[in-house]
C-alpha cells in the first residue's frame, strides 16, 4: 500500500477516534497512575475478550473496540478503531508492559489505560480467602480493595493510601443487544470508562 495513503487512513482513524472540545492538546500525565496488571506467568491462561470501549478524559472522548487474547508467553490487547485502523497493540510478559504501533503520546495513554481497565475490572479476581457478603475487603499490590454488592450491583473500589479518591468500578447487568457492561472511574489516570463485552469466553458479571 502506498506510504501516503496508510498515512492518510490512520490519520482519518485517529479523527474519528479522537473528540475535542477544547482543541487537541496534550493529555495531562498524572503523577500516581499505577497500572500494575495480573502476572501472566500463573495467570491468564485462555483470555479471549472482544469488547467496545468508550474513555472520556480532559473534555475528549474516544470510542475504539479492543481485541484481547492470551497467545504463547504472553497477553495481547489490541486497539481497532473505525475502518479496521489498528490503533495500538499492548504486548504483556509476566508484568512487564510493552506498547506498539501508537502513533502518538495520546494514544499510548490510551493503550495502557485500556490495559489498566481491563484488569481492575475483569482480570483482577477475589482472592479465594477474602470470605464471603455482600462486603470484602482485600489488597491488591499497595492499593485496598472493597467490593459489595448493593440491591443485586456489583461495586469494586481501589484505594490508596496517597491517593483522596478511589478508583471505582460497577457492573452493570447484560443489555439486550450485547453482553456486560462496565463503568469505570479512574481519577488516578484522568479518565471515565464504560465497556460492552461482545464476546469472551466467560461473563463478567459472576
Amino acid at each position: 500500500m502506498n506510504i501516503d495513503l496508510t498515512r492518510g487512513i490512520l490519520v482519518l482513524g485517529m479523527s474519528q477516534l479522537l473528540i475535542s472540545c477544547t482543541g487537541m492538546g496534550s493529555w495531562v500525565q498524572h503523577s500516581h497512575c499505577p497500572v500494575v496488571p495480573v502476572s501472566t506467568a500463573n495467570h491468564l491462561d485462555g483470555v479471549e475478550l472482544r469488547a467496545r470501549m468508550h474513555f472520556s478524559m480532559e473534555s475528549r472522548e474516544a470510542h475504539f473496540e479492543v481485541v484481547a487474547r492470551r497467545v504463547p508467553e504472553e497477553l495481547v490487547v489490541v486497539g481497532i478503531a473505525q475502518y479496521g485502523v489498528r490503533l495500538f497493540a499492548v504486548h504483556q510478559r509476566g508484568r512487564e508492559i510493552v506498547v506498539e504501533g501508537a502513533p502518538s503520546r495520546e494514544s499510548a495513554h490510551l493503550a495502557r489505560w485500556t490495559l489498566d481497565a481491563l484488569h481492575r475490572a475483569i482480570w483482577i479476581s477475589t482472592p479465594s480467602d477474602a470470605g464471603a457478603g455482600p462486603v470484602v475487603d482485600w489488597s491488591w499490590e499497595n492499593e485496598s480493595v472493597t467490593e459489595s454488592i448493593d440491591g443485586g450491583q456489583r461495586r469494586r473500589e481501589f484505594a490508596h493510601p496517597g491517593a483522596s479518591d478511589p478508583v471505582v468500578i460497577r457492573y452493570l447487568p447484560p443489555s439486550a443487544e450485547a453482553g456486560d457492561r462496565v463503568e469505570i472511574q479512574n481519577p488516578w489516570c484522568g479518565y471515565e470508562a464504560r465497556f460492552v463485552v461482545v464476546d469472551t469466553p466467560e461473563r463478567v458479571v459472576q
